[in-house]
């Protein structure tokens, strides 16, 4: 079982490869990086301009608060994901309907993890290495929950970051925009 982390791809120079969603500070009071549903607090009137920086639009689009996927990705996708995300809807301006991917499944990173744990909040704040206590039930996109009493799982939030198998990994290497972190090989 591999596991791997979504983000954004630059070029050489540090460059995104793909254009930039401007969404002033929005995105970051929205609550797409809380644990299960948020569909219910999701607005349904979001829309934003393109940013200046970026190389190209394609179906995979950056904001500083996640990747933003068009149509075709979650087109793409939902026939492996089914009902295991919620895709939050969002308008880009002049390029219409697109979303944020919301994994409904969060898993607990395993015992053997190596990790920054702030010695006030009790949060998780670097992830140094990966382990899983059961990597064959991992679902196919998932986030990872803060520990069992820190301050953010207490207020029902995850860490920052989508995480995807194998599956997913090789479905979205067809579109521009998206590069992956191997975070997690079963086999190594």
């Amino acid at each position: 079982m591999r596991i791997f982390k979504l983000h954004p791809k630059f070029d050489a120079k540090g460059e995104n490869l793909t254009a930039w969603v401007d969404d002033g500070t929005t995105l970051m009071d929205l609550p797409h990086d809380r644990m299960g549903s948020v569909a219910d607090d999701w607005p349904t009137d979001l829309s934003f301009p393109m940013g200046e920086s970026g190389n190209s639009v394609g179906d995979i689009l950056f904001n500083p608060d996640g990747l933003i996927f068009s149509e075709l990705v979650r087109q793409t996708l939902d026939p492996i994901l089914r009902d295991t995300v919620q895709w939050l809807p969002l308008t880009v301006l002049q390029h219409g309907a697109h979303y944020m991917l919301h994994p409904l499944r969060s898993v607990d990173l395993g015992a053997d993890s190596d990790v920054h744990i702030n010695g006030v909040s009790k949060n998780v704040t670097v992830v140094r290495s990966y382990h899983f206590g059961s990597p064959s039930d991992l679902p196919e996109c998932f986030m990872l929950n803060q520990p069992v009493g820190s301050a953010a799982r207490n207020g029902g939030f995850c860490m920052r970051g989508i995480y995807v198998g194998q599956t997913v990994h090789d479905t979205l290497e067809r579109f521009t925009g998206v590069d992956f972190t191997l975070v997690f090989d079963s086999d190594s």
